[in-house]
């Protein structure tokens, strides 16, 4: 993984992978979160970010 690099998670869920992704990213680096759930995509945030949506 390059730190300035773009990815996608196409199945956000509760942002277990995004967390691992954005560990590795630097601060020029990207990171697109993709789900159809938009409840997964709530709770992810949250649980990624400690916000309620």
């Amino acid at each position: 993984m390059k730190p300035d690099g773009v990815y996608v998670d196409g199945t956000f869920g509760r942002g277990e992978h995004s967390r691992l992704i954005l560990e590795k990213l630097g601060e020029h680096g990207k990171l697109i979160a993709l789900d159809k759930d938009p409840m997964a995509i709530t709770a992810g945030v949250g649980a990624l970010f400690g916000v309620v949506a």
